[in-house]
């Protein structure tokens, strides 16, 4: 099997089981968007961009810091709609040349 499993993807964007305070209920959060998240998002050029590595450096640098929050997956994809502004021309025109190929 050449996939990873949901949980080693999870285990990789660093989840956490938050309680909510409701109960015994949880809710999933992490780090670094989940692998969905990611996808969707602009950033996902199909390499690792100068755009992915200056994201990249700013998030680490508010983890360690300590003014980082843990993100649900909605608030990740609502944080990525900005690179996705910034990057779609540019997402588009690659893919077009992609298909070209």
């Amino acid at each position: 099997d050449d996939e990873l499993s949901s949980d080693e993807l999870d285990l990789i964007s660093g989840v956490y089981k938050v309680f909510t305070g409701t109960g015994l209920q949880t809710s999933d959060s992490s780090w670094w968007p989940w692998h969905s998240a990611w996808e969707r998002s602009s950033l996902n050029v199909g390499y690792w961009s100068t755009d992915c590595e200056h994201w990249f450096q700013n998030r680490l640098e508010h983890i360690r810091n300590d003014t980082a929050e843990l993100r649900g997956s909605t608030e990740w994809v609502n944080s990525l709609k900005h690179m996705n502004r910034k990057t779609s021309r540019f997402s588009k025109a690659y893919e077009r040349k992609r298909r070209n190929i």
